[in-house]
């Protein structure tokens, strides 16, 4: 699954992302910048960063685990926040299913417009054995 968005900041992107014949996978993205009167005062410019946690089915955080253990998946962008884009470097493996033979992966590309964000991602499964 490959897709286009288009992020205004402070919003969040929630999606159901099939997998075959399991049940979908829930998808939450977060976007945050470091405020720019505290950049602005900073010498060194903030790094982006990434983060992916997991939250059981009643919200609570949890592991990486199987599919079925994942109530959502939560990414976290932090300073992606150039308009030629920052790109995720490799495929980063969010979640596991068919007792873990299996892998649910992730790519992303985010552009920084302004007060929106352009964000062209892509989930990968890989092939069954």
């Amino acid at each position: 699954m490959s897709e286009v968005l288009f992020v205004p900041d402070s919003e969040v992107v929630y999606l159901d992302v099939s997998i075959g014949d399991i049940a979908p996978l829930q998808v939450r993205m977060e976007f945050s910048q470091d405020d720019e009167s505290t950049s602005a005062a900073s010498t060194s410019k903030s790094e982006p960063g990434f983060v992916v946690e997991y939250e059981s089915a009643g919200g609570d955080q949890i592991a990486f685990g199987s599919s079925d253990e994942i109530g959502c998946v939560v990414m976290r962008f932090h300073n992606f926040n150039k308009s030629f884009g920052q790109t995720l470097q490799a495929p980063q493996t969010i979640a596991e299913f068919d007792s873990g033979t299996r892998q649910v992966y992730f790519l992303a590309a985010i552009y920084k417009f302004g007060k929106v964000s352009k964000v062209e991602f892509q989930f990968m499964v890989s092939p069954k054995l």
